[in-house]
């Protein structure tokens, strides 16, 4: 890639699955030194963020739960998802809170938080480890 056709990546944000080796990584390098942010997704976050953390680099995964899209109402009423009686909250959760819980992990304030996977189930992940 040229250092001008590049240069269009400036101030624009990727995210890279399956950045662990091979073809992830290579892309992911490309995009960072076309001047893009890169957010990696890895399969094994743990690992990764030990590896990454001497450079300043969160490794964080988001596992939502089942989520309504950003055109639905907000927040979900429990009366309308009866199928969600399981989950602590009582309904689907929302895509504006997945994306509420994105921009926190790459905030500043998040600077201390790598090699987790944050849940936004609405607690249902904790009701399902507790009765397995």
């Amino acid at each position: 890639m040229s250092d001008t056709a590049g240069q269009g990546l400036v101030g624009r944000t990727a995210l890279v699955t399956g950045a662990s080796g091979g073809l992830g990584a290579a892309f992911a390098d490309m995009l960072v030194s076309a001047g893009a942010a890169v957010a990696l997704h890895y399969h094994n976050n743990e690992q990764k963020a030990i590896a990454l953390a001497e450079f300043c680099v969160t490794v964080n995964a988001i596992a939502p739960g089942w989520t309504l899209p950003y055109d639905s109402p907000h927040p979900p009423q429990p009366k309308d998802y009866p199928q969600s009686a399981r989950v602590p909250d009582h309904r689907p959760g929302h895509a504006t809170e997945v994306a509420a819980i994105a921009r926190f992990l790459v905030s500043e304030e998040a600077g201390h938080i790598t090699g987790q996977t944050i849940a936004v189930d609405g607690g249902l992940s904790a009701v399902l480890a507790s009765s397995s």
